[in-house]
């Protein structure tokens, strides 16, 4: 299989973030709209069978990733580092802390020994970085309302309104996104496809817009590292939680069915995932797809991960 970047500009606002989660999802609906029953049954036994069609990271900033989760500083090496004063250094600190993003450039720098200490001090030899505060400017987050609607009917609920968030992006904006794939023709076909009818919510009223290209300058020679660690770039969900090693952040994901096959129960059952950027030394192997999340069992959840593999200075045991 071969690792490729795609450039993805947004043509309207997001009211979902192009997580690898809610992608897979509508490229096997896209598959479904454009193969069939059939068409989408054979992806699933193929994600099944640890022989996915498909890797997905989720789509990150262009030239960025995310900033891996890694065990923090000790006090004592912190100490070592002060160069002015106390205050001074631990408010550098806390900036650092709060970044969510790091740099391909970086990366590419400290993959081969990489650290929460050998980060912050690469962080601080660098130039005053404003690349967050240029990231918040190119996204700008906004709530709307919505009316309530009832699926058994499709008709509004009296009274029923409810906020969501939607990212609205400057024209010049650009997303990267990884596959993994031995058919780039068969993503692109069903990436297309999602293209043309949008992504995520709120689709039908403009949102979800945009259009794709694949980097042909890209070079994969970041994913060819030995080393003894891998940093997660996508939404990471499996029902063997207990067999993963490292360092990680957890969230709760409250999926939807889409309503489009006529689904009148939206809501699949709660599910813990690894977010973007967790960073696991053991990890299953599994398929990554968890079933019996929905009233309807013919409905799964694909939580397979692309990985970018580094050297970690100190692995945690």
């Amino acid at each position: 299989m071969t690792i490729y970047r795609y450039k993805i500009k947004p043509h309207s606002a997001f009211a979902t973030p192009m997580r690898s989660d809610t992608l897979y999802g509508q490229l096997l609906c896209a598959a479904a709209e454009l193969n069939g029953e059939s068409g989408v049954e054979t992806l699933i036994t193929q994600f099944k069978e640890n022989n996915p069609p498909i890797i997905l990271s989720s789509a990150f900033p262009a030239g960025k990733l995310p900033m891996p989760v890694l065990p923090g500083i000790k006090r004592t090496q912190f100490k070592k580092l002060a160069s002015e004063t106390m205050f001074d250094d631990l408010s550098k600190h806390k900036r650092f802390r709060q970044k969510r993003f790091l740099s391909t450039t970086d990366w590419m720098q400290l993959a081969g020994q990489m650290s929460s200490l050998k980060l912050y001090q690469h962080d601080t030899q660098k130039p005053e970085d404003n690349s967050e505060t240029t990231n918040k400017q190119d996204q700008d987050a906004r709530r709307t309302m919505h009316n309530c609607i009832d699926r058994n009917t499709n008709r509004v609920v009296e009274g029923g309104l409810y906020s969501e968030e939607a990212h609205y992006f400057k024209p010049d904006f650009t997303y990267d996104l990884y596959v993994k794939t031995a058919d780039s023709d068969l993503f692109e076909r069903l990436l297309n496809h999602v293209a043309t009818v949008g992504f995520g919510a709120d689709a039908s009223s403009g949102k979800g817009q945009f259009e794709f290209a694949k980097d042909e300058a890209f070079d994969d020679t970041m994913f060819n590292h030995q080393g003894n660690a891998v940093m997660n770039l996508s939404v990471c969900i499996a029902e063997e939680t207990e067999q993963f090693s490292g360092t990680w952040n957890l969230f709760t994901k409250l999926g939807k069915v889409w309503s489009g096959f006529g689904e009148t129960n939206p809501f699949k059952k709660p599910l813990i995932a690894f977010t973007e950027g967790s960073v696991f030394t053991r990890m299953p192997e599994s398929s990554y797809v968890v079933q019996n999340i929905h009233s309807d069992e013919k409905y799964v959840q694909i939580g397979l991960p692309l990985v970018l593999p580094f050297t970690l200075e100190e692995v945690s045991q």
